[in-house]
C-alpha cells in the first residue's frame, strides 16, 4: 500500500485571520474553497504537489452555530490564546 499525504489542514479563528497569517508568513494567499454544511466550517484550500492540498478550515459563521455533532480538528475547544 503506498502512503501519502491527501490534505494538510490548519484549523484557525477565522479566515480571515488564517488567510493574513499565511500571507505574512509565506507570501501567499489561499483561495476561498466551499462550505461544509454538515460540520458548519468552512475553508480555503490550494494545491500542494500533484497529489496534495493545503487547507485552512475554521467555523463558518454564517453557518448553525450548532452542527449537531464534533466539528473536525477540535475547531469548537478553545485556545490558550483565544482568552
Amino acid at each position: 500500500m503506498k502512503h501519502k499525504i491527501d490534505h494538510i489542514a490548519i484549523g484557525t479563528s477565522s479566515l480571515e485571520q488564517g488567510i493574513a497569517a499565511m500571507k505574512q508568513s509565506l507570501g501567499v494567499e489561499l483561495p476561498r474553497g466551499g462550505k461544509h454544511d454538515t460540520m458548519s466550517t468552512h475553508n480555503c484550500v490550494m494545491q500542494a504537489g500533484n497529489d496534495s492540498f493545503f487547507e485552512l478550515i475554521a467555523i463558518d459563521p454564517e453557518a448553525p452555530a450548532d452542527p449537531g455533532r464534533t466539528r473536525w480538528f477540535s475547531l469548537d475547544e478553545e485556545s490558550k490564546n483565544d482568552s
